[in-house]
């Protein structure tokens, strides 16, 4: 059974080959100089593999970083702020830039440049550009006590709605 696929497939080759080398080979009609420039392959354009190594710099250019920690300071002004946070056994601080594509929410609300304050634990998730730190979007942790005070204020108010209508 071996030496039958083994045949099978050493004669496959050997036809592809014949019918390459028959289709590359020119009529015989034509000159030998027609017939080396019809085989001759023009070399591939270099501007793919230029590309390509474009989108490979800019992907390293816009490495994101990760930074969880507390807000140090922030300067509304200048749009940043400072985050510290411990890098080994080291505490680390870092400056990070807020632009207008940056978004900053609280919870699941949407929240200004303002709103954040020191001693908040927040989780910033920015790009490295020209050796700057610019935040693509900031989260503010939210106290699992506010949370629940919050989710608890809506279940109140929901009831109060479905009364109203009762009372009627």
């Amino acid at each position: 059974m071996k030496k039958s696929f083994l045949f099978v497939l050493i004669f496959g080759f050997a036809v592809t080959a014949f019918v390459q080398s028959y289709a590359i080979a020119a009529p015989a009609d034509q000159p030998a100089e027609v017939k080396k420039a019809e085989v001759k392959k023009e070399p591939a354009e270099k501007k793919p593999v230029e590309k390509k190594a474009e989108k490979k710099a800019e992907k390293k250019a816009e490495k994101v970083v990760t930074i969880k920690g507390n807000v140090i300071s922030v300067d509304a002004a200048a749009n940043t702020i400072v985050v510290g946070f411990e890098k080994g056994k080291k505490e680390v601080q870092e400056t990070i830039a807020i632009d207008a594509k940056t978004t900053i929410k609280k919870g699941k609300d949407e929240v200004a440049i303002s709103e954040l304050q020191a001693g908040e634990k927040v989780t910033a998730k920015c790009t490295v550009v020209d050796g700057k730190k610019v935040a693509k979007s900031i989260t503010i942790a939210v106290k699992k006590a506010a949370a629940e005070k919050k989710a608890a204020e809506k279940k109140e108010e929901k009831a109060e709605k479905k009364d109203k209508p009762a009372a009627k």
